[in-house]
């Protein structure tokens, strides 16, 4: 059997989190408005990019018309997408599956659903490797094994959240993801 590995990006391949605020600090600032780093850590951390300008523009109080809003997300995801591509991670995935790619994001089970599916493999020949509840949350309900990292949230946050938690990448071995899917 075909098995795979499907890797969340932020906080689990990469600390990300601080390219994301960046690209939103930037887009938001060249607007007049600003969002410090402690309101994007303990505000909006868990929010997609719409959800994101949508929570921000209603907590401030800035009307802001769907189209406006969508090009904000817009130009975050440029900007965000331009310092990812410099780094060149892109190139070592088979499929990458971003919000903007699927209906629904996490904790929907859309971005899971669509990674198998280009993939190649059935969800039952899969593991997901997360850092959040809502990430565990998708993955599961896509019908994929799961292993939690705590380099984002502790183990007690994620612990019957997951099959198996870790500390860190380097735990992962190919006979923990085995053990999981049973081969």
């Amino acid at each position: 059997m075909t098995a795979a590995v499907v890797f969340d990006f932020d906080g689990v391949l990469a600390d990300s989190e601080r390219l994301h605020f960046a690209a939103f600090r930037d887009v938001l600032g060249d607007e007049g408005w600003t969002l410090s780093e402690r309101d994007y850590f303990d505000r909006y951390l868990g929010f997609d990019d719409a959800a994101l300008v949508s929570e921000f523009a209603r907590d401030q109080q800035i009307a802001l018309a769907a189209p406006a809003q969508a090009a904000l997300v817009q130009r975050k995801a440029e900007m965000f997408q331009s310092r990812l591509v410099a780094a060149g991670l892109s190139q070592a995935f088979a499929a990458v599956i971003g919000a903007d790619d699927v209906p629904r994001s996490k904790p929907a089970p859309d971005p899971y659903l669509a990674a198998v599916r280009a993939l190649g493999v059935p969800a039952s020949a899969a593991v997901a490797i997360e850092d959040s509840r809502w990430g565990l949350e998708s993955a599961r309900a896509a019908g994929l094994r799961t292993i939690a990292l705590t380099t984002s949230y502790g183990a007690a946050a994620l612990d019957g959240a997951a099959d198996l938690v870790l500390a860190s990448l380097d735990e992962v071995t190919v006979d923990a993801v085995a053990g999981l899917l049973g081969s």
